[in-house]
């Protein structure tokens, strides 16, 4: 924590006043050991537990050598733990001292803050205070201000004149005084706030910062011709707390890459189980709904529609999922050349359908054609998370030129065309795979299931399959995983109407199908 001392000089002739209405004295650094700070409670529980630990063994020595007639070992050994004890109530006296460095970064203020100007009818005079946030910080920070005493404090005794905060947030009135981010604000502008004796936020800075972040925080008071010609003094003290990272502080899928650990448990806690959050690929600017659900992971909860490209080196560690560049051999298709689509089940192909979306009904019939059973997406009533999305065959959606090796049942590539941080499901029951999302879902593999799946909040879409033709649109849907069953098949979701759910199906590594995404844990 880091004080200022604001000194008002009110004299009744003329005062030079520096140019900038501030003098900025040597600074000193906030280090986390201010007896100011608020205590850190994990701290005062280890600073009691060694205390008392300390104390029931010197009890036990003592009392074992008292038994023995020991006593002249007896008394350096209290001696000793005497000495214990003296090191160690300072230690916990002070223990509200102690914070994690983590979370009270460190700043830097002006020490103190002059103020000077000639008694009138209205007099109004004010300062700047620099706060400083010397390190970096990855998602913003907060910055709060309090005072143990709300007045000014007249220097001389027997002075009675009282400045105090104003009350609410507002224009300043006579003896009063504010704070306000507003550079330049005047008496009479309605951008003073009241100061407190419980820590406030003064500004927060809610995305990452630069090292030695500056806020300027202006003090204004206004007087009147009661006041005594005096000094007034108010000391102002200052803490930075870090802010956490959440999900509004994300704004692409990518975003994801890289989160630490506990950076990933502050996103998911800052998402409300179910709500759909939408971020965007940073790689062609399209934009999905997520969630986090109740198996206690993120899913895409719309159908990936990532068109592959086949620009050199375009798909890198920090875009996709993937621990290397890769140059897609093919491109995806769309209707003017999916009649090339060969059908390989060991090289990329992938299917642009178009911006069409499923109806959301289910057909108890086998269509072959998409026509019939999809929707413009940009139809009133159309759900969107219903985005028929691109087909992608088992090459295309773990990102491979070549997949031949991956032959073995069980065997999996371990990257994807998800986003970085994303990752396809896997196909046991473990976290991360869709056995385990519709167990955390309580949605049965048996009937009613396959009409659950379709619901919030994952919106499974029954779009069929590709094989060189639509298959099965609307009464159907087929969900990769990274995982192959064996040369010539994959695991996969299976979802048909009337049907039992197959969160373990395998089938045709060929066939362009669907992909949802997970968050990597």
């Amino acid at each position: 924590m880091q004080t200022v001392k604001l000194l008002l000089t009110l004299t009744e002739q003329d005062v030079p006043v520096p140019d900038t209405g501030t003098v900025v004295p040597d600074t000193g650094v906030f280090t986390g050991m201010s007896s100011d700070v608020v205590a850190n409670p994990a701290t005062i529980v280890i600073s009691v537990l060694m205390f008392t630990i300390l104390a029931v063994v010197a009890g036990v020595a003592i009392h074992k050598l008292y038994r023995v007639g020991k006593m002249k070992v007896a008394i350096p050994v209290f001696l000793l733990f005497g000495l214990l004890f003296a090191t160690f109530i300072p230690f916990i006296i002070n223990s509200n001292s102690i914070i994690a460095a983590d979370d009270y970064p460190d700043i830097e203020v002006t020490e103190e803050v002059e103020m000077s100007e000639k008694i009138s009818e209205s007099t109004f005079v004010s300062g700047e205070v620099p706060v400083t946030k010397l390190a970096a910080t990855d998602w913003g920070y907060n910055l709060y201000a309090l005072a143990d005493e709300l007045d000014f404090v007249p220097e001389t005794e027997g002075n009675n004149t009282v400045i105090t905060s104003i009350a609410e947030q507002g224009a300043l009135t006579a003896n009063t005084y504010g704070f306000t981010l507003e550079e330049g604000a005047t008496a009479e502008d309605e951008v003073w706030y009241p100061l407190s004796d419980v820590a406030e936020i003064v500004d927060a800075h809610n995305s990452a910062t630069d090292e030695n972040s500056v806020t300027n925080v202006y003090f204004g008071i206004l007087t009147d011709d009661s006041v005594v010609a005096d000094t007034y003094e108010l000391d102002v003290d200052f803490y930075a707390t870090l802010q956490l990272a959440t999900i509004d502080k994300l704004t692409y899928m990518q975003d994801f890459n890289g989160l630490s650990a506990t950076d990933l448990t502050n996103v998911k806690s800052s998402m409300t189980l179910n709500e759909q959050y939408q971020l965007e690929d940073e790689r062609d600017n399209k934009v999905y709904y997520i969630a986090r659900i109740g198996d206690g992971n993120i899913w895409m909860t719309q159908n990936l529609d990532h068109d592959i490209v086949t620009d050199t080196n375009f798909y890198t560690p920090d875009n996709t999922d993937i621990s290397e560049n890769w140059t897609a051999s093919k491109a995806t298709y769309t209707d003017e050349d999916v009649s090339d689509w060969a059908g390989s089940a060991n090289s990329p192909e992938s299917y642009d359908p178009g911006e069409l979306c499923w109806n959301g009904t289910i057909e108890d019939i086998w269509d072959y054609t998409i026509a019939t059973s999809a929707v413009d997406c940009n139809g009133e009533e159309v759900e969107p998370h219903y985005t028929i999305g691109n087909y992608y065959n088992y090459s295309a959606a773990v990102a491979m030129n070549d997949t031949s090796s991956y032959n073995t049942d069980g065997a999996s590539a371990d990257q994807s065309i998800c986003p970085a941080g994303w990752t396809l499901p896997g196909s046991g029951n473990d976290s991360g795979s869709f056995a385990y999302m519709l167990s955390g879902l309580s949605i049965p593999t048996a009937a009613p299931g396959y009409q659950a799946i379709k619901n919030s909040p994952i919106y499974f879409a029954y779009v069929g399959d590709y094989r060189g033709k639509s298959n099965a649109f609307g009464a159907t849907g087929r969900y990769r995983t990274g995982v192959v069953r064996d040369a010539t098949r994959a695991y996969n979701l299976y979802a048909a109407s009337g049907e039992e759910l197959g969160p373990k199906a395998s089938s045709n590594r060929a066939y362009g199908f669907s992909v949802r995404c997970i968050v990597r844990q």
